[in-house]
């Protein structure tokens, strides 16, 4: 099979690094498919191409990524559809937008694109960005043979918008690749924590985009703080984008010491930094499979996270919820993980149990992957056969 995928995010977090995890899974459990991987030049994604059996195509160098969100991918894929004889097309949360072109299997993996619009689920972009964002999504869900969802709650919402595929797979996403060993912490990570060695240390692994609600944890450190409790917070983020969530406040965590600011944290090393911590947070309001979440379950941490539907369809009793409009609501909640060491133990034993409902491995995601694209290739050399009876 000869699979032409496409990734247009040029940043970096928890999500492209999966889809990273995920792909060189795929080529290497599947050694006689090809995959032609389209990204940016600056994507992690490139660094696939290294793999014998994938290649990348560069995307923004003479044509502005822009122009290929706004329909011009449609020209362009299909073109290397005939030159390179692909057999399926797998973009990422938005495809073509035109029917009669390849067989498209769509991933979703945004939020924004199926949540029902509310100003609870703020964006980085304006209103007028987010709602062009859904009605491209829309025009690609119409032309796609199916969708690969993360959770049964993202293919509830997929499904009821119209002209969705009948085929909407869920295919939650991995953690880590058994055998294969991760990264201590890096120095220079290590001597960012020792000063908070006697403290309790809380984690939480996110990306500083606006629905992951860090400005929420300032009021809970300020909290703490006064309270002179000795709780640090650890974050993946670094110091401009703290600043511009937590202001003045946040600056004052940070010099106090009581907001500990990492920077990205590559995903080989987050094994050495969750056993590092002792609880998990995750205040996030919109999300689609937070690794988070996943990550404490399996790293053994007990976690504290949003009182919203999303996080009760991944860890159901398997953690403690908490208002994320309200610091208080998590700073009870903590103070109650806190004070009961038996309550510790029981979300990490819930959090063992239901991290078995997930892929044990890139390659076993990978491997629930491909039925998909198999059998859309199969539905569509049947239509084929059909039509020349």
């Amino acid at each position: 099979m000869r699979i032409l995928f496409r990734h247009l995010d040029p940043g970096k977090g928890g999500a492209v690094s999966s889809l990273v995890k995920l792909l060189e899974a795929y080529a290497c459990r599947f050694p006689e498919d090809h995959l032609s991987i389209m990204c940016t030049r600056n994507s992690p994604l490139a660094n696939v191409g290294r793999l014998p059996n994938c290649e990348v195509v560069f995307v923004g160098q003479k044509i502005p990524r822009a122009f290929h969100l706004l329909g011009f991918a449609d020209i362009v894929v299909r073109r290397l559809f005939r030159e390179r004889k692909l057999d399926l097309f797998w973009p990422v949360n938005i495809g073509l937008y035109f029917s009669g072109g390849p067989p498209q299997v769509m991933t979703m993996n945004n939020p924004h694109q199926v949540y029902p619009p509310s100003p609870d689920v703020p964006h980085p972009r304006s209103r007028f960005h987010v709602l062009l964002m859904r009605w491209f999504f829309r025009r690609s869900l119409r032309v796609s043979s199916a969708v690969i969802v993360q959770t049964d709650l993202m293919r509830q919402l997929t499904q009821v918008i119209s002209g969705c595929p009948e085929l909407v797979a869920v295919v939650p996403k991995a953690v880590t690749e058994p055998g294969v060993k991760n990264a201590p912490l890096s120095q220079r990570i290590a001597s960012l924590l020792a000063p908070a060695a006697s403290a309790v240390r809380l984690l939480y692994v996110a990306t500083a985009i606006p629905h992951k609600n860090h400005k929420l944890l300032a009021s809970v450190m300020q909290r703490f703080r006064l309270q002179g409790r000795s709780i640090k917070l650890v974050l993946t983020i670094h110091r401009a984008q703290w600043l511009q969530c937590a202001g003045e406040l946040g600056a004052s965590l940070v010099a106090s010491g009581h907001v500990i600011l990492l920077d990205w944290v590559d995903k080989d090393e987050l094994q050495a930094l969750y056993e590092a911590c002792d609880f998990s947070v995750m205040p996030s309001v919109a999300e689609s499979l937070s690794s988070a979440h996943v990550e404490a379950m399996y790293w053994k941490r007990p976690q504290v996270v949003a009182d919203l539907p999303y996080a009760h369809d991944l860890c159901r009793d398997a953690a403690l919820y908490a208002d994320p409009k309200k610091a208080e609501s998590w700073c009870e909640q903590l103070e109650k993980l806190l004070a009961d060491p038996e309550l510790q133990h029981v979300l990490i034993a819930r959090g063992t149990a239901r991290i078995k409902d997930f892929p044990s491995s890139w390659t076993e995601m990978a491997e629930a992957v491909r039925p998909v694209f198999l059998s859309v290739l199969e539905r569509r050399a049947a239509a084929a056969h059909s039509a020349r009876r």
